[in-house]
């Protein structure tokens, strides 16, 4: 009796072969696209390119601050965010999901004008821009996910990620305070 044929493993398109077997090319990368929910993906793209632009502010303080506690404050932010970016970028990978890791648009032109400046000028449009009403926002962000969202994972980042933005918030205001 002859052996049957095994038929051969096609591929699905886009996928590209290694050694060992097939790797799938990875998901769409539009908001709606792929198994995660379009809110959820509009969250990690969101949440990220406000991670990114906190930590590169947060670098910039440390750094051109004139105010030694806008200083350590500013090293918080670059820490902490840098931290939670690394660890979004990771669990948005697990889902597929795409994320820049350069900043584009408001936020680079913001960043770009704030490289700019420097002492007090530096440190009053560093705290308009990344100070109490951005962490408000985000905040609020981070808080509709871990109501709302739909992805499980996504979710429990959003929620863990809740207390220490609620410390950078309490910072920003007692920063804010000594300022007036």
């Amino acid at each position: 009796m002859p052996t049957p044929a095994v038929p051969e493993t096609v591929p699905p398109p886009g996928a590209t072969s290694e050694p060992g077997g097939t790797i799938p090319a990875p998901p769409p990368t539009d908001a709606t696209a792929g198994p995660v929910a379009g809110a959820d993906r509009a969250f990690v793209a969101e949440a990220m390119t406000s991670g990114l632009a906190e930590s590169e502010a947060g670098k910039m303080a440390a750094e051109k601050a004139s105010d030694p506690q806008l200083k350590a404050y500013g090293d918080h932010l670059q820490k902490d965010h840098a931290e939670a970016n690394m660890k979004l970028a990771q669990l948005a990978s697990t889902k597929g999901i795409t994320v820049s890791s350069t900043l584009e648009g408001d936020a680079r032109t913001q960043l770009d004008e704030l490289a700019k400046l420097s002492g007090p000028e530096f440190d009053r449009a560093f705290m308009e821009r990344f100070g109490v009403s951005a962490h408000e926002k985000t905040i609020a962000l981070f808080e509709r996910e871990a109501k709302e969202g739909q992805d499980p994972d996504i979710r429990a980042f959003a929620e863990q990620a809740l207390p220490t933005l609620r410390t950078h918030l309490e910072s920003a205001q007692q920063l804010a305070q000594g300022a007036k």
